[in-house]
Parts: C-alpha cells; structure tokens; sequence
C-alpha cells in the first residue's frame, strides 16, 4: 500500500523505471529540499552504477539510501513515509538481486 502523495499508478518493472519513479514520488512527499535531494542523489548514483553495469556499486548506494532514511525518520521523515521508502528501496534491491 502506498502512503501520503506517492503516486499509486502501475508498477514500474526495470530498476531503471523504479528509481526514477521513486525519485517523482520523493519529490511528491514534499520533504526538506535537502532530504528530498539527498535521497534521490542516492537513487541517482544507484542508477548510474547499474547503467554501467556495476551491481555491487548501485546495491551500495540503495543501502546508503536505506541508511539515510533511517537516520532521518522521526526527523525529516515521517515513520509512514520511511515505510513507504524502505519498502520500495528494497523493491529496487530485490530487482537488482542485491
């Protein structure tokens, strides 16, 4: 299930299209405009490393993701929305084999 604004629409199915719809649903929780742009930099990187062909670097920066939505819930984010961006970080993990 999906919480606060994040887009309910179909489910993308190649890593590609899941972190850049992550990153559309990032921008939609209207988090801190530093939180919002330090998680999608993660997805970012994770997308570049898996274009290049580098798994083990992209599953590094979703853990990198991960570990940042953890130190942020109950700050910067809500515990909802930090559900809703672990699940579909991991989501993107179990696509790449992670």
């Amino acid at each position: 299930m999906l919480v606060g604004n994040l887009c309910s629409s179909s489910i993308p199915e190649t890593p590609e299209q899941l972190i850049d719809q992550r990153e559309s649903d990032i921008a939609a929780l209207g988090l801190h405009e530093g939180t919002a742009s330090d998680l999608t930099s993660k997805l970012e990187e994770a997308l570049a490393a898996f274009a290049a062909g580098d798994t083990a670097t992209a599953c590094g920066a979703l853990h990198a993701f991960l570990n940042l939505v953890e130190a942020q819930t109950r700050k910067k984010i809500s515990e909802a929305q930090a559900d809703e961006l672990t699940g579909t970080a991991n989501e993107i993990r179990d696509s790449l084999n992670c």
